[in-house]
This record gives structure tokens, C-alpha cells and sequence, in this order.
């Protein structure tokens, strides 16, 4: 009611957007629902960066929860109500920069040749969370490590505009 009556004094209002919210993405998650990791994921539009956080990530049906996910919510509803399509980069293995997982995956990889490639991320990941991020991957492929290091350490989802209207989570 505080708004109508800013409203009715004629005063303008700034768009009140949820903050501290789950993101939802288009992409459903529910194969991962349950599982919680360390990550550190990046908010990005264009291709520019507009800011990141790390811990806990729990994703959920819907979409990505955790502390991550909740500190980078108000920034990615302000720019999805300005029109931005937005992207929230998560990274699996933060503790690792690009080239030392790369070394890391390649050895286990030699260490153990008779494991298939799920067994090489035992310990590593929740077993969900392997599978999920080897779908669609054949590490017979020449592009393998590629694709491995996309999917693991800069795995895009497409943020929906549907949380910007939600407030059940927020």
C-alpha cells in the first residue's frame, strides 16, 4: 500500500524487483535436485561480466539456488526487467583455473585406464552431478577435453525473466 499512496503524492517509484531469490533458468534441473557443491558462478549479459560470487550451490527443479546464486538475483532481475537477456556461468571446480583441471583430468585419465569417464570423477562430483555434466559428452571425440572443460568450468544457463515475478522465494 506504501507504494500506491507514494504513487498517488505523484512521486515516481523505482521498479520493485525480488532480491536474494533462487535464479530460474530455462534449462529444467530437476536430475540435480538435492545435491549441493562449492562453485563460483559469474552473471554475465553480452558479453560482459557484471558480477560473481562463490559457495555453496544447490540447484533445484526450476533452476540454481545456494549462496551463489542468491547474491547475484537483484543484479540479474535488474537487467532482465531492462530487456538483457542474462546468463549465470557456473564453475564446478572453482579451486582449479582452466589448464591445471585440464593436467588434473588427463591424468586420472592415465592413472586409471581401465575406468570408464564417470569413474574418473568418483570423488570429485555427486554422481548426478557427473552425469549431468558428461551428458552428451564421448570422451572418444578429438574434442573432448573441449567440451569437458566447457561443460565443468563455464556451464551457461539462460536466466528466465519468470523470477523477476516471483516472490514466494524471495
Amino acid at each position: 500500500s506504501g507504494y500506491k499512496m507514494a504513487r498517488s503524492l505523484g512521486l515516481s517509484i523505482v521498479p520493485v524487483l525480488p532480491a536474494l531469490t533462487p535464479l530460474i533458468t530455462f534449462e529444467e534441473l530437476g536430475c540435480l535436485t538435492g545435491i549441493r557443491c562449492e562453485a563460483s558462478m559469474k552473471l554475465i549479459s553480452g558479453d560482459k561480466t557484471v558480477s560473481s560470487s562463490r559457495g555453496e550451490l544447490q540447484p533445484y527443479e526450476k533452476g540454481l539456488s545456494g549462496i551463489c546464486a542468491l547474491d547475484l538475483s537483484s543484479d540479474a532481475c535488474r537487467l532482465m526487467h531492462a530487456g538483457n537477456k542474462v546468463y549465470a556461468e557456473v564453475d564446478f571446480f572453482p579451486d582449479f583455473d582452466d589448464d591445471v583441471f585440464r593436467q588434473f583430468i588427463e591424468y586420472r585419465i592415465k592413472s586409471y585406464p581401465d575406468r570408464n569417464i564417470n569413474e574418473i570423477f568418483t570423488g570429485i562430483f555427486h554422481k548426478k552431478l557427473t552425469h549431468f555434466l558428461l551428458s552428451g559428452l564421448d570422451c572418444r571425440d578429438n574434442d573432448f577435453m573441449d567440451r569437458l572443460l566447457i561443460s565443468v568450468k563455464h556451464h551457461r544457463f539462460q536466466l528466465s525473466e519468470d523470477m523477476c515475478n516471483d516472490y514466494s522465494r524471495a
